[in-house]
């Protein structure tokens, strides 16, 4: 739903997975961090924060990680923030 700009069904989804898949597994649990930072940097509301954040520690998903990093770098160059990107 976050690709096809379908936010508010997103952000959603999105709290139905933290609420019902909170006792799984610490990959799991990255993915959903990594989907909460992309959903704000594609809705155009992320703020500098959100824009330079890490997807952090432990186990990862490379395919939305590397989403992740593709989508802030363009946010920052639509800032004109071309040191940070």
């Amino acid at each position: 739903m976050i690709f096809r700009r379908r936010f508010t069904e997103a952000t959603a989804w999105l709290r139905e997975g933290e609420r019902s898949l909170s006792n799984e597994s610490s990959a799991t649990h990255a993915r959903l961090r990594t989907l909460r930072l992309m959903l704000p940097v594609l809705s155009e509301s992320a703020g500098d924060d959100t824009l330079l954040a890490e997807v952090g520690d432990g186990p990862c998903d490379a395919y939305l990680t590397g989403a992740l990093i593709a989508l802030q770098a363009y946010a920052l160059l639509r800032k004109n923030r071309f040191d940070a990107a």
